[in-house]
């Protein structure tokens, strides 16, 4: 089964991008940010700009044009969370699904 894919519209329904990946700043324990990827480019949201999320669509409090000049996506300046969370997700080899026998 294919993971949902997420993506930013703006307040007008207006594509801005597919989102990447959930960051934060070096150091922080909080999400700071979303990595939109468009044409080839990532480029990082603040999470400030964000107005909702319904299902897979996120809903941005601006237009369209508010978001073309974002700063380049750089993995060195940014904890990429959802990839710790994905690999701290490991299943231990003796877990069963089922009943006991």
């Amino acid at each position: 089964m294919p993971e949902p894919r997420f993506y930013a519209v703006d307040r007008e329904g207006q594509y801005v991008g597919e989102v990447a990946h959930v960051v934060a700043e070096r150091g922080e324990r909080r999400a700071s940010g979303l990595v939109l990827q468009k044409n080839g480019n990532e480029m990082v949201l603040p999470l400030s700009a964000v107005q909702s999320a319904e299902g897979a669509r996120i809903v941005l409090r601006g237009e369209a044009g508010q978001y073309r000049e974002l700063p380049p996506f750089y993995r060195a300046g940014y904890r990429v969370i959802d990839e710790e969370l994905e690999a701290s997700m490991e299943i231990d080899e003796d877990f069963q699904i089922g009943a006991e026998e």
